[in-house]
């Protein structure tokens, strides 16, 4: 009886050392790994209209047809500070929380498709070229596009 009550008590000494031991950071998988960037023409101009269409009817009315929001509580979606509060993430998470939380009247109610289009809006009203790929819907395939505020080039 005694060796079960030393080691209850040694497992109770050392519980908080173990739970307060700092935890690994969650890495990427190569699967995810960002592997381009929105400056590798990750849209199509016939997507960005479809988002244009869809940002008219359910996002005007916060953000404003310019993208500049209130400049209080809405935030722009093409500014400089967007740029770069975005920089160096993925654009799973834009697409995550557009998806997730917007329109704020209404949030999560468009099709995958339809906050695609959306985000490939964004990207044409904040200058990122477009190309001949349609921008998808599927988390993983946006986990390995990194948002760039600057062009590899360095231009913007």
């Amino acid at each position: 009886m005694k060796p079960v009550l030393i080691a209850f008590c040694f497992c109770l000494s050392i519980a908080p050392v173990l739970w307060s031991a700092p935890r690994p950071a969650a890495q990427q998988t190569s699967a995810t790994a960002p592997t381009g960037t929105v400056w590798d023409a990750v849209y199509t101009q016939a997507q960005a209209k479809r988002g244009q269409e869809q940002y008219d009817v359910h996002c005007t009315s916060c953000h404003g047809a310019d993208m500049q929001g209130d400049g209080a509580d809405v935030p722009a979606l093409s500014d400089l500070r967007f740029a770069r509060k975005w920089t160096g993430r993925t654009l799973k998470e834009l697409f995550q929380l557009i998806s997730q939380r917007m329109p704020e009247n209404r949030p999560a109610t468009l099709s995958k498709d339809a906050y695609a289009d959306v985000l490939a809006y964004i990207l044409q009203v904040n200058g990122f070229p477009a190309g001949v790929r349609v921008l998808p819907s599927e988390p993983d395939t946006l986990a390995r596009i990194l948002f760039e505020e600057t062009a590899p080039d360095g231009q913007r």
